[in-house]
């Protein structure tokens, strides 16, 4: 095993898919920066997670992962003559390109898999209490003698996106003095999906209690929003926009509720206090506990059938029954002790 470098010049941090794992592993550039505050911190991504990483004032340059430039992408890492590789994905497509930087120092779980070799210093991935996935991810660069903090990874917004932002804010012609909560309605994980009249349950009593529902819509939503409309006009509905548009609009909220998905994240990297729901077990690893990110977690008795089913990737694709079972007082009290934490501070400027 190679001694760690005290002095790094050039590191490498890979998280090449999802949203939420990309922006959540971003939270390590904290760490690597207060080890090496000289070095040139680079991610490599894949496209779709490009702009979470855009204006980062600690990422000097981002490689980005696609399947047909693979031979490129080997040898541009290979160019860069990296110190240090820590490489959170430790996966089939990211394993070769660790192998091929030649770094001295290569960081990544201790999995069993052909592609074990490719790493100098492994962390075995099991065989400790489930914890929230930044402080488990964390423990790599512990593996490395890093000195690790407790920060949340950040988004970083122009004020040219927040003009923009401002500018449709007021476009929807909301009354003014009621304080927003932002609603999404839909998860790239079916599994993880509260039913649309619940959503719509909950936002008639925010409105009843004196708050202002707006609900974000994704590309693909338009039949949840038709059937949330038919339910509820106690809402307003926010068009589909770009993940940095999208990102842009979560600042003016006073709480983001919606389903464990990566725009929830976005709003906690923000600092936006945010309710999240969960399938039972998943809070303790994607929400980090804090007074600001309330976790409703659904109840794992009865069992739920869809839950037990393997591979994950099957049991991700179905509607399960657990995630019914939360109930819409306990979403609505939850937004309200939010919004309660939120009375003394001023409301966002960027609505009228």
């Amino acid at each position: 095993m190679p001694p760690v470098p005290a002095v790094a010049h050039r590191v490498l941090l890979i998280q090449i898919v999802k949203l939420g794992d990309v922006l959540l592993s971003s939270a390590l550039l904290d760490d690597l920066h207060a080890a090496w505050p000289a070095a040139s911190l680079d991610v490599l991504t894949g496209p779709a997670a490009l702009p979470l990483l855009e204006h980062h004032p600690l990422v000097a340059h981002t490689h980005v992962y696609r399947e047909s430039r693979v031979p490129a992408l080997f040898a541009a890492i290979r160019r860069a003559r990296y110190d240090v590789v820590v490489d959170v994905q430790s996966s089939a497509a990211s394993a070769p390109l660790v192998w091929g930087s030649r770094a001295p120092v290569r960081v990544g779980w201790g999995i069993r898999a052909p592609w074990a070799w490719a790493y100098s210093h492994t962390l075995p991935r099991g065989g400790r209490t489930p914890e929230f996935v930044i402080r488990e991810r964390r423990r790599l660069l512990e593996t490395i003698g890093v000195p690790v903090g407790r920060t949340r990874p950040r988004l970083f917004l122009t004020e040219a996106e927040l003009a923009v932002a401002a500018h449709d804010w007021r476009a929807l012609g909301l009354p003014a003095g009621r304080p927003l909560v932002g609603i999404s309605l839909s998860s790239s994980v079916p599994m993880k999906e509260w039913p649309v009249e619940r959503w719509a349950e909950v936002a008639e009593a925010l409105a009843l209690g004196g708050a202002q529902p707006v609900v974000l819509l994704a590309a693909g939503d338009e039949t949840k929003a038709a059937a949330f409309a038919a339910r509820t006009n106690a809402a307003v509905f926010v068009p589909p926009r770009d993940l940095r548009g999208f990102a842009a609009m979560l600042p003016a909220l006073s709480v983001y509720v919606s389903p464990d998905t990566g725009p929830a994240h976005f709003a906690m990297a923000l600092g936006i206090p945010t309710v999240t729901l969960y399938t039972p077990g998943n809070a303790r690893l994607w929400n980090p506990g804090d007074p600001d990110t309330t976790a409703i977690e659904a109840p794992a008795t009865p069992p739920c059938p869809e839950c037990a089913i393997q591979p994950l990737a099957r049991r991700e694709r179905l509607v399960h029954h657990c995630i019914p079972r939360i109930p819409v007082a306990a979403v609505v009290e939850a937004v309200q002790a939010q919004l309660d934490r939120r009375v003394t501070t001023a409301r966002p400027a960027l609505v009228p």
